[in-house]
C-alpha cells in the first residue's frame, strides 16, 4: 500500500452529542428498589396524576403515594419505573459509550500507521457496508454507489474529527471526501443473525490544494494531527 493511501479498517460512525441532557445518564439502569414496574419509554401510556391512585395504584405507591413531591407542576406521568433510566436514555447511552470506544479505536488504529494529517491536502473517504437486509438484485445495483442518504456525510466527518483531533478549526480544506456504499463479508452473530462485516475509512495524502489566490500557504507544512490529538 503506497504511504499516500492510509486505510483505517473500523466501521465508520457519525458523531454523538452529549449535551446537558447527558447529566441523565448517571440514572441506574435498573431498578434499585426493585418497585416491579416495567420500564419507561416513549410507548408506555401517560397517566393523570390527578387520578392516579384510583387508576394506577402501582405507580402511586413506587412514586411515594401521599409523600411524592414534585419537583415541577405538570398533570400527567409517564407510566414505568420511576427509579431507573427510561429506555431511550438507556438507548443513548449505549450510543455514546460505543462512540467514546470508536474514537479511541481510530486513534489508535492512526497511531499503528503513524499518520500525520495537515491542515490541507489530504482526502476523506467513508466506506459504509451494504444492509443484510437488501435483496440480492440492490446489493449488486448498490454496491460501489456513492451513498446520498442518511447519516450525513458531515456527521461522518465530524465523528473522525472529533477522534483525531482535540479541535478540528486545524482542518482548513479536505482536497475530496465522500461516502461510498460497499459489499462486505456477511457474518453471523452468536445467535446466528446477519450482520455485515465492517466497512473503513479511507485517507488519500499529498492531494491537489486548492489555492485560488496563488499565494504561499504558510501553514502546509503544520501538521494538525498528531500534535493537537485529544488526551487519552
Amino acid at each position: 500500500m503506497s504511504n499516500d493511501r492510509i486505510i483505517l479498517n473500523i466501521n465508520p460512525q457519525t458523531n454523538v452529542r452529549s449535551t446537558q441532557g447527558a447529566k441523565k445518564l448517571y440514572i441506574p439502569e435498573e431498578c434499585p428498589r426493585n418497585c416491579g414496574l416495567p420500564r419507561q419509554s416513549q410507548k408506555q401510556p401517560k397517566v393523570l396524576i390527578a387520578t392516579m391512585q384510583e387508576t394506577h395504584p402501582d405507580l402511586w405507591e413506587a412514586i411515594g403515594g401521599d409523600n411524592w413531591r414534585p419537583r415541577k407542576k405538570r398533570t400527567h406521568i409517564r407510566y414505568g419505573c420511576p427509579h431507573s433510566m427510561n429506555y431511550e436514555n438507556m438507548m443513548f447511552k449505549r450510543r455514546l459509550f460505543r462512540y467514546y470506544e470508536y474514537k479511541k479505536k481510530v486513534r489508535e488504529l492512526a497511531a499503528q500507521q503513524n499518520l500525520v494529517l495537515p491542515p490541507f491536502g489530504w482526502a476523506l473517504y467513508f466506506y459504509i457496508p451494504i444492509p443484510t437486509a437488501w435483496p440480492k438484485w440492490k446489493r449488486k445495483m448498490m454496491a460501489g454507489q456513492i451513498k446520498v442518504n442518511t447519516p450525513d456525510l458531515d456527521n461522518y466527518e465530524k465523528g473522525f474529527f472529533d477522534a483525531m483531533f482535540g479541535q478540528d478549526k486545524f482542518i482548513g480544506q479536505l482536497s475530496g471526501h465522500g461516502k461510498f456504499w460497499i459489499e462486505t463479508e456477511i457474518l453471523r452473530d452468536e445467535k446466528g443473525r446477519k450482520r455485515a462485516a465492517p466497512g473503513h475509512i479511507e485517507i488519500l495524502l499529498n492531494q491537489k490544494i486548492y489555492n485560488p489566490f496563488n499565494v504561499k500557504l504558510i501553514e502546509h507544512d503544520k501538521p494538525a494531527f498528531p500534535h493537537n490529538i485529544i488526551s487519552k
